[in-house]
């Protein structure tokens, strides 16, 4: 009889730590799913915060042509409607810098898959990042104001031959014979 009641407990044991240890791998995924639904919903609105921005901003392309470093003491003068646009610009660059945070740091923390990263996400990101690299390739120089996914993201793809200034020229600059040409 005590051999049947060792059995049983043994087998009790066994079940219990089967349950036990499914139980943690099923947590474990809902954990996970939850987090990459939560990176997803950050990254579309700050996304849909951007696209609003730029709505609400029709200048804000035109200053990413425009861009000086001189133009950062401008920006504190918020009194002046100059100095409230420059402001503007500089806010929605660090919403952009945000929105590329984001989703570089969703990919970093595996909750992004690479297909959807490199198909979709990782082209907003350059397109942004470049667009507004003269402002955010100053922040490099200033110091620590760039994460290290920002930092890490920018050095690989000019390491790989992608010079930031010159896709800057290439994306911002009017086509020869274009109407702001003109």
């Amino acid at each position: 009889m005590l051999g049947y009641l060792s059995v049983a407990g043994a087998i009790v044991s066994l079940v219990s730590a089967v349950v036990a240890t499914t139980l943690g791998i099923w947590t474990a995924q809902q954990t996970r799913q939850a987090q990459q639904e939560e990176a997803y919903r950050a990254i579309h609105a700050l996304y849909d915060k951007m696209v609003q921005y730029k709505l609400d901003n029709p200048d804000i392309v035109q200053r990413a042509r425009t861009w000086e470093d001189s133009k950062i003491a401008t920006m504190y003068q918020a009194d002046s409607e100059e100095g409230a646009a420059w402001s503007r610009y500089c806010t929605f660059v660090e919403l952009c810098i945000g929105f590329a945070n984001a989703v570089l740091q969703a990919r970093s923390r595996r909750l992004m898959g690479k297909s959807e990263y490199e198909d979709y996400w990782e082209r907003l990101v350059r397109l942004v990042i470049t667009e507004h690299f003269p402002i955010i390739g100053g922040y490099f120089l200033e110091g620590p104001y760039i994460s290290r996914y920002l930092r890490d993201y920018v050095r690989a793809l000019s390491a790989d031959g992608w010079d930031w200034s010159i896709q800057h020229a290439r994306l911002t600059e009017p086509p020869i014979g274009s109407v702001e040409e003109a």
